[in-house]
C-alpha cells in the first residue's frame, strides 16, 4: 500500500511539473524568415528577416510621390545592415541625406499570435515631421 501511494505521489508531481513547464515556460515564436512588406502612407516598407528569425538584414523604403514638408519623393532607398529583433521588437533610424535634413525612424513589434509585425514611423524632412503606422504580414 505504501508503494502505491508513493507511485501516486510521484505521478502527481510529474504531471504538475509537465503542466508548469507547458504553461510558464513557453516563449514567443520567432517571425518567419523572408521578405515582409508593409504598405505605408509614403509607399511601402520592405524588410528581410534572416533564417533564424532573430534579425532583419535589409530594409527598402519605397516612396511613391510622397510629400513631407517641402519635398516630394519617389523611388527606393535600400539599406543593408543588421537590426536585431529583441523581445519581438526592432528599430531603425536612417538619415537619407548627407546634411541630416531627411531622416526616417521605424519602430516595430512582432506578434507571434497574429504572425504580424506592426509599428510606427516618423519622417523629418527639412524640419517638418510626418508620421504614421504600418503592419506587415508573414511572407508566403
Amino acid at each position: 500500500m505504501n508503494d502505491q501511494k508513493l507511485y501516486q505521489s510521484i505521478s502527481v508531481l510529474i504531471l504538475a511539473a509537465l503542466l508548469l513547464a507547458g504553461c510558464g515556460g513557453a516563449t514567443a515564436k520567432s517571425p518567419a524568415p523572408g521578405e515582409w512588406v508593409a504598405t505605408t502612407d509614403f509607399g511601402k516598407l520592405v524588410f528581410t528577416v534572416d533564417a533564424t528569425g532573430t534579425k532583419i538584414t535589409m530594409m527598402s523604403y519605397q516612396f511613391s510621390n510622397w510629400t513631407c514638408g517641402p519635398t516630394t519623393n519617389s523611388g527606393t532607398i535600400g539599406v543593408t545592415h543588421e537590426w536585431p529583433i529583441t523581445d519581438g521588437k526592432f528599430s531603425d533610424d536612417e538619415t537619407f541625406d548627407p546634411n541630416g535634413n531627411q531622416t526616417m525612424n521605424f519602430r516595430g513589434t512582432y506578434s507571434a499570435a497574429d504572425k504580424k509585425f506592426s509599428g510606427t514611423w516618423d519622417e523629418i524632412s527639412f524640419g517638418s515631421k510626418c508620421s504614421g503606422t504600418w503592419e506587415a504580414t508573414a511572407p508566403k
